[in-house]
């Protein structure tokens, strides 16, 4: 069974969400512009704005396609099953799981990735991992641990 990482998970989960807010706004703003132009009105003020708009939502979107493009291809290494019991917060909602790994021999604590969330809805819900058995591994390149979960296109 081919595995895949909760963080790619999750950035394609929040990229998604941004790019819809996006194009949600772009819609808004092509809708709105229609009837400036049509009333009339040469709209260059409206035009402006909707540039800043604009400009102010794709720095999000192409964060978060550059974050999932990154944990959609990363090699892990040091792979293994640990227990996911005890959590740790970051600043803000998301949640990652402190576990005891071995590393070349030598034992130490870490702590996963911040991509749990403790709601109802969305993606990694921490309900779904939290007290469970889970393979985790290592981003050499990030020196950052990830979550694995069963790759549902696998």
């Amino acid at each position: 069974m081919q595995k895949s990482n909760t963080a790619a998970g999750y950035y394609r989960f929040a990229l998604i969400l941004n790019s819809a807010v996006a194009l949600l706004f772009l819609l808004l703003f092509a809708g709105v512009a229609v009837f400036v132009y049509a009333s009339g009105d040469d709209g260059r003020s409206f035009l402006y704005a909707g540039g800043l708009l604009l400009l102010c939502l794709l720095p999000s979107v192409l964060y978060f396609l550059v974050q999932y493009i990154h944990y959609k291809k990363v090699m892990l290494t040091d792979v293994q099953t640990v227990r996911l019991e005890r959590t740790d917060t970051s600043f803000g909602r998301l949640v990652g799981f402190e576990v005891t790994v071995s590393v070349g021999g030598t034992r130490a604590t870490v702590v996963t990735k911040h991509v749990f969330g403790a709601g109802m809805c969305g993606v990694n819900l921490l309900d779904d991992y939290a007290g469970k058995t889970a393979e985790i591994g290592r981003d050499a390149q990030r020196d950052e641990w990830i979550v694995l979960t069963a790759d549902d296109n696998g």
